[in-house]
């Protein structure tokens, strides 16, 4: 079984709702973007039933992609937004291969893609509602991007980095690409919130992350900064806040989230 990681920012604080939909994604995930072999989910088998035959899905092992590869040179690309009329044209054509298998790839859909998310949704709502029982147990603290305690998870509000490393190795979660671990991570916060103690922000760096995130987006921002997208939701929210015509550029601020 292939082990489920995430990656997991760099900051002391997790966006719950960023937090909730990784976690979703990362066990549910679509093949949208996907191209090739990789769009073949399974197999169809013909079983004798009588005087009929009848075709049992199966999974699909590293031979048979193997034999499947070489035959997909002949044929029109597979990708993972392809809909049932493009994947029955497809299947059409395997068919009339002289050297095709002796069964039928089960190829992903955008229907499968669509019914994928929609289970997405439904398993985010589900880790959202664990970790709100866990907020009114008193088990994690969560806040708002000023650090003020919040009494619901949901979108801008957060928790300790500590506490969303406990929760994904509770779910069998490991952390990927990130230079924390949940092997080495100290224990999670249960009674007191973790003071944040991260480098201190000038006006002059923040005004930089406001002025390009106002020109491109999120994403883009996180990229050419080199910070995580929450990092820069909330650095944009902090400047919000703070910003006014008498302030001037070359004071130090203390910001801390």
């Amino acid at each position: 079984m292939k082990q489920i990681c995430i990656e997991l920012p760099t900051d002391d604080a997790i966006e719950c709702w960023w937090l909730t939909r990784s976690i979703a994604k990362a066990t549910h995930p679509t093949l949208e973007g996907s191209c090739g072999i990789d769009c073949v989910i399974g197999k169809l088998v013909p079983v004798p039933n009588g005087e009929k035959f009848c075709e049992f899905p199966l999974k699909i092992t590293n031979h048979d992609r193997a034999m499947l590869k070489p035959l997909l040179i002949d044929l029109p690309k597979l990708d993972g937004t392809m809909t049932d009329l493009e994947i029955d044209s497809f299947l059409y054509l395997y068919a009339s291969l002289p050297n095709r298998l002796p069964w039928e790839p089960l190829i992903n859909s955008r229907t499968n893609t669509e019914k994928i998310k929609s289970e997405q949704l439904d398993l985010q709502a589900t880790h959202r509602r664990r970790l709100q029982q866990r907020l009114l147990d008193g088990q994690i603290q969560a806040f708002d991007v000023h650090q003020i305690p919040a009494n619901r998870i949901g979108p801008n509000i957060y928790i300790t980095l500590d506490q969303a490393i406990e929760y994904l190795k509770e779910c069998g979660i490991k952390i990927c690409k990130s230079q924390t671990t949940i092997e080495s991570a100290a224990p999670s916060v249960q009674s007191k919130m973790a003071p944040a103690t991260v480098k201190r922000w000038t006006d002059d760096e923040l005004k930089r992350i406001f002025e390009y995130h106002a020109k491109w987006n999120t994403p883009r921002t996180a990229i050419n900064f080199k910070i995580s997208e929450s990092l820069v939701r909330r650095k944009v929210a902090v400047y919000r806040k703070i910003i006014s015509p008498s302030r001037g550029w070359g004071a130090q601020l203390q910001v801390n989230y």
